[in-house]
């Protein structure tokens, strides 16, 4: 394990602490967003355009365009969200 050490506002710092945040356990939760999942990002209005454009299929279409997600679906994703669990 590495230690890193932050730098804070005396103010900023007991303002989190009176408001209960965990600190640490806030900044672990960043650093795993710095880490590259695989897929490309997309800005605000791009995912707000694929919404869209969903919705607008499932009203002319209804579910036949969707893929229904497997039985395993739901595990993998209990499995990864308990991994980054044990890891923060």
């Amino acid at each position: 394990m590495h230690t890193i050490q932050l730098q804070l506002e005396d103010s900023l710092y007991n303002k989190m602490k009176n408001n209960g945040i965990d600190i640490n356990a806030q900044f672990q939760e960043y650093l795993l967003d710095f880490i590259n999942d695989g897929y490309p990002t997309i800005d605000t209005d791009e995912a707000t355009q694929r919404v869209s454009n969903a919705l607008t299929d499932y009203e002319t279409n209804g579910l036949k365009n969707f893929e229904a997600s497997d039985d395993s679906f739901w595990d993998n994703t209990e499995s990864r969200l308990q991994e980054r669990q044990t890891k923060a």
